[in-house]
């Protein structure tokens, strides 16, 4: 019943758990056999104690002791409040004693970073980590508009098989800018996914020399979230047809492994898997692998346009 009593005094079975530090599956299988129903979401009961103790200059980690809950809990319930992480709490604004509305005031005078860190003698990286939260700068606006001049160029580009490196690079921009809108565009960063490798860039040639209608990297949801995304290396949609490009090592090629290590059959059960829900949709698929590449890529054009009936 202490158990039961302090689940609904705090209201969640995360706290309840960390209250009496075991796992929140003991606490979730107790309430089930007491027919006690659970409250899914909810907030810490002591919340707006925890929000004083923040704004008194308590550490993150000693709110978290106090109230016995997990310091990232402490950072999302300020986060939410609106009251800001880390920034107003940095070191520059601490060892200049400083508050963080007088540095956003001579920001908004200046107008740039640069004349704002020239006259508190510190550097543009600490002042933008400072007043990025608060106020949109130049540099982000600048950057902003040239990816959304771009639009077109990245999208298309994309598809042709750019990474995002290589696009960013074109446009003049961080690539880790580009990834950000890749989001925004419906597109998905290939470098993080591990796509867009030189075996695949050797059939986007190919396509590109037949004068096919392709795209690169064509997603499957069969599920709510990111794990049930399934990513096929192309698809010729005029002609119903799926092209996987393989790895000799990693797809276990039968022609050069006899015996498959670990990851290699879990690879080849992804794509057993992946052909089935192909077919499933009804779609054609073909495999060309990297040994065909090497040895003989007519062979590989021939292969292609012979199931496309070029």
């Amino acid at each position: 019943m202490l158990i039961i009593n302090k689940y609904l005094e705090l209201k969640t079975i995360l706290h309840t758990a960390k209250y009496f530090g075991v796992f929140e599956s003991n606490i979730k299988k107790i309430l089930i056999n007491n027919n006690i129903p659970i409250i899914f979401g909810g907030v810490h009961p002591q919340l707006e104690e925890i929000l004083e103790r923040y704004k008194q200059n308590v550490p993150l980690k000693q709110i978290a002791l106090e109230f016995k809950i997990p310091k990232h809990m402490v950072k999302e319930y300020v986060k939410k409040a609106g009251i800001g992480i880390g920034w107003e709490r940095s070191t520059f604004l601490k060892r200049n004693n400083l508050p963080l509305e007088s540095v956003l005031k001579i920001y908004d005078d200046f107008g740039t970073l640069a004349e704002t860190a020239r006259h508190f003698n510190t550097t543009v990286s600490t002042l933008r980590k400072i007043i990025s939260p608060h106020r949109q700068t130049n540099w982000q606006l600048e950057v902003q508009k040239k990816v959304l001049d771009n639009k077109d160029f990245i999208i298309e580009h994309y598809n042709k098989g750019w990474s995002g490196k290589e696009i960013a690079n074109k446009i003049g921009v961080c690539h880790d800018i580009i990834f950000k809108y890749f989001e925004e565009f419906g597109l998905a960063p290939r470098e993080i996914c591990g796509f867009n490798t030189s075996i695949e860039r050797q059939v986007l040639q190919i396509l590109e020399e037949l004068e096919v209608k392709y795209k690169h990297q064509y997603h499957v949801q069969i599920g709510p979230t990111k794990r049930d995304r399934r990513i096929y290396d192309f698809i010729l949609p005029d002609h119903n047809l799926i092209i996987e490009v393989n790895g000799d090592y990693w797809h276990g090629n039968s022609d050069k492994f006899t015996e498959l290590n670990d990851i290699q059959i879990k690879t080849q059960k992804r794509d057993a898997e992946k052909y089935e829900l192909a077919i499933s949709l009804g779609h054609r698929i073909i495999y060309i692998w990297e040994r065909e590449l090497k040895t003989d890529v007519e062979k590989v054009k021939n292969k292609i346009k012979n199931e496309i009936n070029l």
